[in-house]
């Protein structure tokens, strides 16, 4: 009899301890931001079955790239972005063996960065973003085991005590065994699940409210490897295996990235190579077949496109989908549409309200150049002619500025420092021919000028000019070459009686390039404006006999 106790009381505290050990993992897990990885993962289990036609796999080239909801507006085309940051091959094999118990896609679209992309010490990171949220399978019990082999071969490279493989591949299936020891938990980590929608609206990808201007400073160094590597060479021919013992069409793209891919076909010829022995597409979005360097905008985070180049990317690939796999609208029940269809509207609503529209016939960007403002805006599919307004100031008469613009750019240089303007579009054909799009008011900056790099012994000095009382500060920037992205520099204030600026840089590496980005700030009641930028580059050397000026 009391053997039989002792069983029941095993029996009864076994559930207990499990539930109580999942809400423990629960809070101390690492909370993502609702539209990245948290809903990203969770997102795709709250799909219909057999609902998602395209799968796109990858890395975050693939999910600042690709927008599914724009693919289901346009052609209603279903589509997921399973991915994540520096997706491994080894982590797109068993997402897509993972899709597959949910979903019956009819395109696997891959995107190829990551057939070449190298490691660093950031994999751990990303190997997390992978799996954390991955409930558990034999899909994660095995990504797992290839996963914690890998990490820990990179991972010893940067840390000679990172934990075992043994320990993180644990630490995967149960992951209070890493995060045991955080210090930093809040409310939020108690109420998260419970207040969090984990529905993914955006259906996995993930737009970039930014812009950066195609002004001359170039990639110095291709953050890329001319080799396949490991992963990829294993697990690569495993998911063309798979895609077609499933009848699924299998179709890489490289997505426009020039920090990671280059100016030329080096890097590219090496992924297109593999990929193509074996019989499978290779599209190709930054070659001159679909894109020039101008075509695409691009946010600020390592070359990625904005939320209008993943427009027009999301836009080719649907062509391509569409014409070369004949995929027609995804069969849905009206529920399912009312869904879609919501996730349309809130994307565009994320849009605007992040100053970035995607409505037909908004003026989505008024910039200084260095001979003007120019002026974007959005296209109506049907009008390819405007006409422009334009008054002084923010109120007043408008006048026509010019008639039967082709596009949807111009660049106004009948303009003044320091002087306010507001413009219209009015599309000229198709069903809004007459339609007023609604107002956009920004201000002429005038560039610093004669700007200089100079070397002394190690340190740089920048020098400028400028001939403008209202200018308020200059706003500088600087980017090694190594790097991806520009970091800020402290600002320069102006004073009034200066008409010369000088700014030393002391935190800098022996013969590593600095590019500068230099920009004068004019402000008034409506806000800051900016110059284009001034640029200028210039390498620090020790050698005191070396004072080179080097711009651009």
């Amino acid at each position: 009899m009391k053997h039989w106790r002792r069983v029941a009381k095993g029996l009864v505290f076994i559930p207990i301890f499990l539930l109580i050990f999942t809400v423990v993992t629960l809070i101390y897990y690492p909370k993502w931001p609702p539209d990245m990885q948290s809903a990203q993962m969770s997102g795709f289990y709250r799909e219909d079955t057999n609902t998602i036609d395209v799968l796109f796999l990858g890395s975050c080239n693939m999910y600042t790239s690709v927008a599914p909801v724009l693919l289901y507006e346009k052609y209603g085309i279903t589509g997921y972005d399973f991915t994540g940051p520096d997706q491994s091959m080894a982590t797109t094999y068993y997402y897509l063996k993972e899709a597959l118990k949910r979903q019956k896609p009819k395109v696997v679209v891959i995107e190829a960065l990551f057939l070449t992309g190298p490691d660093s010490e950031k994999r751990a990171y990303y190997n997390r973003y992978a799996l954390d949220y991955m409930p558990l399978s034999l899909n994660k019990i095995a990504l797992s085991a290839v996963t914690s082999i890998n990490e820990c071969e990179v991972m010893h490279q940067y840390d000679e005590d990172y934990p075992n493989t043994v320990f993180t591949f644990f630490s995967y299936l149960f992951p209070l065994l890493r995060y045991h020891s955080r210090n930093d938990l809040t409310l939020k980590d108690l109420t998260f699940f419970r207040d969090t929608d984990l529905t993914n609206y955006t259906k996995g990808s993930w737009a970039q409210y930014s812009y950066t201007q195609n002004d001359g400073m170039i990639w110095d160094i291709v953050h890329n490897s001319k080799e396949i590597m490991p992963l990829a060479k294993e697990y690569f021919p495993k998911i063309k295996k798979l895609c077609d013992k499933e009848g699924i069409e299998l179709v890489v793209i490289k997505s426009p990235n020039y920090a990671r891919w280059g100016y030329d076909d080096t890097y590219t010829a090496i992924a297109r190579s593999f990929v193509e022995e074996m019989d499978i597409p290779f599209l190709d979005f930054q070659s001159v077949e679909y894109n020039t360097f101008q075509e695409y905008d691009y946010g600020i985070s390592s070359g990625r496109l904005n939320i209008y180049g993943m427009a027009k990317l999301t836009d080719s690939i649907g062509k391509h989908l569409t014409v070369n796999y004949r995929l027609k609208e995804t069969s849905l029940n009206e529920q399912q549409k009312a869904h879609w269809d919501d996730c349309v509207k809130r994307f565009y609503q994320k849009a605007t309200e992040k100053g970035m529209s995607l409505v037909p016939g908004d003026i989505v960007q008024t910039i200084n150049k260095e001979d003007g403002i120019n002026i974007r805006w959005n296209e109506y599919d049907d009008c390819n002619i405007y006409d422009m307004y334009r008054c002084e100031g923010g109120n007043g008469s408008y006048s026509l500025l010019k008639e039967g613009i082709s596009g949807n750019t111009y660049l106004d240089t009948d303009v003044k420092h320091g002087q306010g303007y507001t413009y219209y579009v009015v599309p000229k054909e198709g069903e809004a021919a007459g339609k007023a799009s609604a107002h956009a008011y920004y201000v002429f900056v005038e560039m610093p000028s004669e700007v200089k790099a100079k070397n002394e012994n190690g340190v740089i000095h920048l020098n400028w000019n400028t001939k403008w009382e209202n200018i308020y500060k200059f706003d500088l920037q600087k980017r090694f070459a190594y790097w991806f992205d520009f970091s800020n520099c402290p600002s320069v204030t102006k004073e009034s009686h200066e008409k010369e600026y000088t700014f030393v840089d002391e935190d800098v590496k022996l013969r590593e390039m600095c590019r500068y980005r230099i920009s004068s700030v004019y402000e008034d009641d409506t806000g800051s404006y900016y110059s284009a930028p001034a640029l200028v580059y210039a390498v620090p050397l020790l050698d005191p006999y070396i004072n080179e000026i080097t711009s651009i």
